[in-house]
């Protein structure tokens, strides 16, 4: 999901400085008007995973198989459909 978002953000030449913040990189987006297809209560339970679970030894409350696979299959077919978007608005130009 990270490197979906940050796909989006370069394609949308947004800058954002090196994090693995979830909440903080959909926030960019929707500063812009970038809708994002996932709810930020969604993605505030999986930064457990994206920040503090790597480096630390944090106890996170579980996400079950099935919600994160339809987070996962909504942001990843969300940001196919933005890149694709911007290939086509390039080859317009």
């Amino acid at each position: 999901m990270e490197k979906s978002l940050k796909a989006v953000l370069f394609i949308h030449q947004i800058e954002f400085r090196r994090t693995h913040n979830l909440v903080e990189l959909t926030g960019l987006l929707q500063k812009t008007g970038v809708n994002i297809p996932v709810a930020d209560s969604d993605l505030e339970r999986l930064n457990p995973y994206a920040v503090e679970f790597r480096y630390d030894d944090a106890e996170i409350i579980l996400i079950t198989p099935k919600e994160m696979h339809q987070m996962v299959v909504a942001m990843d077919s969300w940001a196919k459909a933005q890149v694709a978007a911007a290939s086509d608005n390039e080859s317009d130009e």
